[in-house]
């Protein structure tokens, strides 16, 4: 709803020039959708190590690859070998993975970078996937994540709520304003 809505601003501004400019006499009605509220969440550091303590070994690095990027699940799950410059020491995310079509550049330092070492020196040879489980993409694993979830005592907790935690923690560390 909340993209319908914004779309239908941009023609109802339209149609507001429209008839400044004497092509139009009148603006068609246009009701908003109702939309949902904003997610809140964030993913305080412990929680993070909570439910990383209870998933399965074959999601811890795909966790912490979420926590330290703030990168979509769906990014993350299809993020290709090809993408990553470890000599360069950055990925970069194709447009045609990311949600808004936008393509960015990771720079790989510090726990990052530690990661796509390890990463590498275990790849499964013919995969073209970062993060697999014996060679297969990593697929839907909500089942893991909600049982890690609840045994840390962490319910409700999204993986979506990293995308907010990082963005956070690059504004407290001065990174971004």
């Amino acid at each position: 709803n909340g993209t319908i809505n914004r779309e239908m601003a941009a023609l109802s501004r339209m149609f507001t020039l429209a008839i400044r400019s004497g092509m139009l006499s009148h603006r068609p009605y246009m009701p908003k959708l109702e939309e949902a509220q904003p997610r809140q969440g964030f993913m305080e550091h412990a929680e993070y190590l909570a439910i990383k303590e209870h998933l399965p070994e074959h999601y811890k690095d795909f966790l912490d690859f979420g926590y330290y990027s703030g990168w979509r699940r769906s990014e993350i799950a299809r993020l290709e070998w090809r993408h990553v410059d470890l000599n360069a020491g950055v990925i970069r995310l194709d447009p045609a993975l990311s949600k808004n079509k936008e393509g960015r550049v990771l720079v790989l330092h510090g726990s990052l970078a530690e990661l796509f070492q390890k990463r590498w020196q275990q790849r499964v040879i013919g995969c073209p996937y970062v993060f697999n489980v014996k060679g297969r993409k990593v697929g839907d694993w909500r089942f893991a994540w909600k049982r890690a979830c609840r045994e840390s005592g962490l319910e409700g907790k999204l993986f979506h709520d990293f995308r907010r935690t990082t963005v956070r923690n690059l504004i407290r560390a001065g990174v971004v304003d």
